[in-house]
């Protein structure tokens, strides 16, 4: 009876059960502000074990521009992109359009930016699924993720 229930645990680790294995999400980070970085990380991070029960992990790569943000993808997998509108060298609505063109046309983008409505028109009509206004409220940042990644 024993061996039947340690095989039957082996058997939903290996399937991935969420109730036994925690889901890691690789986020890529987009944002020049080291300050905002740290925000949403830490902010995040914090979410998951709170609003998750460690049932969830965040992992970030940041860039501090669409070009490097860019070569991050080109790098590695991603399950979601969280990007600031106002960067320097290549600008948020840009980063966009570039993923929306090439080979990450269904990979979830959440743009964030203190720009106001023109930001906001600029992000969605770029291809963003969603948009935060900043300051940024953690409760909106956890719920924005939620829905982005069906969590």
């Amino acid at each position: 009876a024993e061996r039947q229930r340690l095989a039957a645990l082996i058997e939903r680790a290996a399937r991935g059960d969420p109730a036994l294995v925690g889901r890691r999400v690789r986020l890529l980070l987009i944002e020049d502000n080291p300050h905002v970085r740290v925000l949403v990380a830490d902010g995040l991070r914090e979410a998951a074990r709170r609003e998750f029960s460690g049932r969830v992990a965040f992992e970030f790569e940041v860039a501090p521009d669409g070009v490097e943000g860019l070569d991050k993808l080109r790098q590695g997998s991603f399950d979601a992109v969280i990007t600031d509108m106002y960067l320097p060298v290549m600008d948020g609505a840009q980063f966009i359009r570039e993923l929306r063109q090439g080979s990450h046309r269904a990979l979830p983008i959440l743009a964030i930016s203190a720009g106001g409505p023109a930001a906001r028109a600029a992000a969605l009509t770029a291809g963003a699924a969603l948009f935060i206004a900043k300051p940024l409220r953690l409760t909106e940042l956890v719920s924005s993720v939620q829905q982005l990644l069906k969590l």
